[in-house]
């Protein structure tokens, strides 16, 4: 079916330094993606999905964006952690860092 309606995909502030909680953004958009934060973006239904996690370049949590390294063990640790506290399961953890984003990362915020 082609449901138009419902979410087709939510996001999660990550908290800086593995402190507070992940907050859910309600209505969003890319504008909302600061670079001074981190977010984690699940598509559409729970279940085997991706999650996304996108780094912005200032955020704190990640020393040094550059260390692709760095930001695929920043992004599975917050991505476990998400699990974890939020109970919801996805499947791989993608990376995206601020600038250098993938053409279909910004087909999550097309239908908005």
């Amino acid at each position: 079916g082609e449901e138009e309606e419902g979410r087709r995909f939510r996001m999660f502030e990550i908290p800086s330094k593995g402190e507070g909680s992940f907050e859910e953004l309600d209505n969003f958009d890319s504008d909302d993606l600061w670079p001074s934060k981190a977010f984690l973006l699940l598509p559409g239904e729970e279940g085997e999905q991706d999650a996304v996690v996108w780094i912005g370049e200032e955020f704190s949590g990640v020393s040094d964006l550059e260390d692709e390294e760095e930001c695929v063990t920043f992004a599975q640790t917050s991505a476990r952690a998400f699990s974890e506290e939020v109970g919801i399961a996805h499947g791989k953890v993608k990376v995206v860092v601020e600038g250098s984003e993938p053409e279909d990362f910004w087909e999550f915020f097309e239908l908005g």
